[in-house]
């Protein structure tokens, strides 16, 4: 499903926390088409990135991505425990590395 550029931009706005105008203008399609699962009302944005940094932390080479979604997980209200508790579930059932990717974006995004 693809998202209208205008409800594309509301969405980045209210995860991200900033305009989508920052984006080149060849990049707002691309933004709209991945905008779409946040459309849907089947899961809370909170339980979205939640799906996403367990599967980003999957990932090798992923770094960028990673460290976004994990600003975005404090920007839709996801607390600092509970991503502490995102890292323990990955080193517990996926594995060291996943979780020490996971946790080095935690730690690097972290507020200061």
């Amino acid at each position: 499903m693809n998202l209208a550029i205008p409800q594309a931009v509301s969405i980045r706005w209210d995860i991200c926390g900033c305009p989508i105008l920052r984006l080149p203008i060849l990049r707002l399609p691309f933004f709209a088409s991945h905008s779409s699962p946040f459309a849907r009302d089947n899961l809370s944005w909170q339980d979205r990135e939640l799906a996403t940094v367990g599967a980003l932390a999957a990932l090798q080479g992923v770094d960028p991505q990673m460290q976004s979604h994990m600003r975005i997980s404090r920007n839709v209200g996801l607390a600092e425990a509970q991503l502490q508790q995102v890292v323990s579930v990955l080193r517990e059932r996926v594995g060291t590395e996943a979780a020490d990717r996971a946790e080095a974006a935690r730690i690097s995004t972290a507020s200061k």
